[in-house]
């Protein structure tokens, strides 16, 4: 019985060992323009946007990151992405401006951009790869 203590004991410890070495490591974007909002699609592309415009993307787990060219200087607040291609980017003009939708279905090469309401946009996500 006191074996079976021992040995709970000793795996209960290497795990918590475990977990307790994990670290983060800082990654450098390049960007000094403020982001918003971090979407990876899958543990190597990712992509992240912000204000004026910015729409950045990674194919290496983040550690190196493209510029991409959104079509916009408008304040951006979030992105969901469906799969590797095709995504959504929301945002617009905060006080009285109005709010935009980017969407792309080529990982980013291009743009194309709706302006859907009067208000600016914070959030999207989708259920799946038709309803957002």
């Amino acid at each position: 019985m006191i074996m079976k203590k021992l040995y709970a004991l000793l795996v209960l410890g290497i795990i918590s060992n475990s977990l307790l070495s994990q670290t983060w490591t800082k990654l450098n974007t390049g960007i000094v323009t403020p982001l918003n909002s971090l979407y990876f699609v899958n543990e190597n592309v990712g992509y992240a946007c912000g204000e004026n415009g910015t729409i950045i993307k990674t194919i290496n787990s983040g550690y190196t990151w493209d510029s991409l060219t959104s079509g916009t200087t408008q304040l951006l607040n979030d992105l969901y992405f469906i799969n590797s291609d095709t995504g959504f980017v929301v945002g617009g003009t905060p006080d009285g401006g109005h709010g935009i939708v980017l969407k792309t279905t080529n990982g980013g090469s291009t743009w194309l951009q709706s302006q859907i309401c009067s208000n600016v946009i914070t959030s999207v996500q989708f259920i799946n790869s038709t309803t957002g």
